[in-house]
């Protein structure tokens, strides 16, 4: 079971929500206490990429929204979920997210 999920590109000057879902990383019966999303470059540059995330990682069910804002154009960011669950244990995810140029 790969703990990578997909993530669509973001345009830089968008602020986009992006969902993953842990449902088939969580034992039958647990569910999702609290959440984080933390974001950090994979290829180009970006000296501040936690900028990346905006506001609180929001809980729905087995699924994680967070919102994404800005970013540099030309910069792929790993965004690593993280899932506490009711029965104590941490689960995690990872997805990376490509920033492109903005339309003309």
């Amino acid at each position: 079971m790969s703990n990578r999920v997909e993530t669509l590109p973001k345009l830089a000057g968008e602020t986009v929500p992006r969902t993953v879902d842990f449902i088939s990383k969580l034992p039958s019966g647990v569910t999702i206490a609290s959440a984080d999303c933390l974001a950090s470059v994979y290829t180009g540059n970006d000296p501040s990429p936690g900028g990346l995330v905006s506001a609180a990682t929001t809980i729905s069910g087995t699924q994680l929204t967070q919102v994404i804002a800005g970013g540099v154009a030309g910069t792929i960011y790993e965004l690593q979920w993280i899932a506490v669950g009711s029965d104590g244990n941490t689960y995690q995810m990872a997805s990376y997210l490509a920033v492109t140029p903005d339309l003309p």
